[in-house]
């Protein structure tokens, strides 16, 4: 049962997100696609480039113009700020109007009641979206919930950030809160600051294994982890250089030293399915 102290101490996170977003800070620090996972979200994508994908926390739309340059694709874009899909209903108004892209925005009911169960070729889950949902339990019942919305056969393209990689300073700074049992391991809280003010936010930090297990419990079996880069996310996507470099360290680099993990994991025609 959570305390009172836990519930005050994490910030909402569609109010989190709508200032984060607003305010432009995000699009500022991440202004581009990550390329090697632009790579992979193609190789995920149907074969013959008709169905339907659903990104799940869109955000602002970083992934939406590599979806929609396929025509025959069907793609929603979910996620709980009110700010992000006010901004790709701007940026993708086109899109929508011609029927290839549903916004959708709300908590996760609201997207279980527009898609049908198994009905979506590919979903996305990037750029540590899953980090963001508080408490392990509530992380695998969203992989399932996801691995319910997949045919059988599609793919989760899903990524997540280190724990050795990421914020180290935050962990050391919540190491109490971890002890006394207000935040699990992994938990850190932290600030972005931008012209507007800053924005608190809650995380969660992945080991690969904890990743593995998290996927595998919601049925996704024998998942298989990459890199979702070696590079701090703003160097591989600086430029053409950093995304070369990081190319070239993710080739070598033992998993546990990536920046963040990265997993395509299939629903397999005999999986149950998760509610």
């Amino acid at each position: 049962m959570e305390t009172a102290l836990s519930l005050a101490l994490v910030p909402n996170l569609a109010a989190a997100y709508d200032q984060y977003f607003g305010s432009g800070l995000y699009d500022t620090r991440y202004p581009r696609p990550n390329r090697a996972m632009q790579a992979a979200i193609a190789a995920a994508l149907p074969a013959d480039g008709r169905g339907a994908v659903l990104d799940f926390g869109c955000g602002t739309g970083r992934y939406l113009p590599l979806l929609l340059a396929h025509p025959g694709l069907s793609v929603t874009g979910y996620d709980i700020s009110r700010a992000a899909i006010t901004a790709c209903g701007r940026q993708f108004s086109d899109a929508a109007a011609e029927g290839r892209l549903r916004l959708i925005c709300g908590e996760m009911p609201v997207l279980q009641r527009a898609l049908e169960p198994a009905s979506q070729d590919t979903i996305l889950l990037m750029f540590g979206v899953l980090g963001h949902v508080r408490g392990r339990a509530e992380r695998v019942a969203l992989l399932r919930r996801l691995h319910a919305l997949l045919r059988p056969g599609g793919r989760l393209v899903a990524t997540v950030p280190s724990r050795r990689r990421r914020f180290r300073a935050e962990q050391q700074a919540c190491a109490r809160l971890v002890a006394d049992g207000v935040l699990e391991p992994g938990d850190i809280l932290y600030r972005r600051d931008g012209a507007e003010g800053s924005v608190e936010l809650y995380y969660h930090l992945f080991t690969a294994a904890e990743f593995a297990e998290d996927l595998a419990a919601a049925g996704f079996a024998r998942p298989r982890l990459f890199p979702e880069s070696v590079l701090p996310e703003r160097g591989a996507i600086a430029g053409p250089g950093g995304a070369l470099l990081d190319a070239a360290l993710r080739r070598v680099c033992p998993l546990p030293l990536a920046y963040g993990f990265a997993a395509c994991v299939a629903r397999d025609a005999a999986d149950p399915p998760h509610g």
